[in-house]
């Protein structure tokens, strides 16, 4: 009965794991980041171990121009998953917005 009741809680937290990673997705396709990074997080308590909020982290990090944490968690994906093209595609659009946004912040006259 233990042995069961062990299979049960990992396939409820792997369940739970894709409901908000969906959660997480959907509320990105319409635009609520607030919702969708908080079902990521909430997503992240489940399976640590998945890339997968991750990549839904670092792409709403990067639409806010948080290039920071935009980039902490495209690394953090490939850290668990090297060959994740997603988060290479990521890190990449990291890289070039970072340089975009320096060059035109430099050439701003502030006075």
């Amino acid at each position: 009965i233990q042995e069961k009741d062990m299979s049960n809680t990992k396939n409820d937290s792997q369940l739970k794991f894709e409901i908000y990673q969906e959660l997480g997705e959907c509320y990105t396709q319409t635009g609520d980041m607030d919702k969708a990074a908080d079902h990521f997080e909430e997503a992240l308590k489940f399976d640590p171990q998945s890339e997968r909020p991750h990549l839904g982290l670092g792409v709403i990090a990067l639409q806010e121009e948080d290039f920071v944490n935009a980039e902490k968690h495209f690394l953090r994906a490939l850290e668990i998953n090297p060959t994740n093209d997603n988060a290479l595609s990521g890190l990449g659009m990291v890289f070039k917005c970072n340089s975009l946004w320096n060059k035109e912040y430099k050439k701003r006259t502030w006075f």
